[in-house]
């Protein structure tokens, strides 16, 4: 990271001890506690946390840049395999269609806002969700529209679940919530819909769990080691200055 991303000219925020360089243990003369939550891998100290959400605001937006762009693309060519699934049934085709320039329209959007945003701590989170909410149930409304095979949709679901936590720079609750609704609705929907077998709804099941559990440990291992780089990096920036 470059000092540029790291302090925010005329905000540097609660000053962190250049010789405290571990997140673990914090000492009486420390000006601010910079340990990590066990659970989201976050700073337990509110203002430190803050800090770190503007510095790296510009490194997430450029990740978000990436993810909602090719997550767009992606949505748009799936109306190829729709079509070849559906048939000739243009109503069908139509409303699959308007669902997925739809969704595509929502990431774009998002994308602008965030970009817009004045708020940085809270911003990614909050134009992200609706975009995703509305991915994740034209996903379900697929399933019902398209019906056709289990692990088919299945896959798509196991995608999604894995990019919610590992892909989009949001924190892990936000992730955490997201997905785990989308987890509850999918199975509901196929559920409904599809005509499945016992023991391939619950190895569906069983792999959707799993999916849930890696990601969020895999999001909290990554989140606590950037917050690690962060304090290292900030702390030898203070004591060059």
């Amino acid at each position: 990271m470059n000092r540029g991303e790291q302090s925010l000219a005329g905000d540097p925020g609660p000053h962190i001890n250049g010789g405290d360089t571990s997140l673990e243990q914090t000492g009486p003369g420390d000006d601010v506690s910079t340990r990590i939550g066990d659970f989201f891998g976050e700073f337990l100290n509110r203002d430190l946390e803050r800090t770190f959400l503007r510095s790296t605001r510009s490194t997430r937006i450029r990740h978000l840049h990436v993810v909602g762009l090719t997550a767009a693309v992606f949505i748009v060519l799936g109306i190829v395999v729709d079509v070849l699934v559906v048939g000739n049934d243009a109503v069908l085709i139509g409303g699959i269609i308007a669902a997925r320039a739809l969704v595509a329209a929502s990431i774009i959007a998002g994308i602008v806002s965030a970009d817009r945003a004045t708020e940085p701590e809270r911003s990614l989170d909050r134009v992200i969700v609706i975009p995703i909410l509305l991915l994740s149930a034209m996903t379900c409304g697929i399933v019902w529209a398209i019906r056709g095979e289990l692990l088919l949709h299945a896959l798509t679901a196991l995608v999604l679940i894995l990019v919610y936590y590992l892909f989009l720079p949001i924190r892990l609750i936000s992730a955490l919530a997201i997905s785990l609704v989308f987890t509850v609705s999918f199975i509901a929907s196929t559920s409904m819909f599809l005509e499945i077998q016992p023991d391939e709804f619950i190895q569906v099941i069983l792999y959707l769990t799993l999916a849930n559990i890696l990601g969020a440990l895999i999001s909290r291992e990554r989140n606590a080691t950037v917050r690690r780089e962060f304090v290292v990096v900030e702390s030898q920036c203070r004591i060059a200055d």
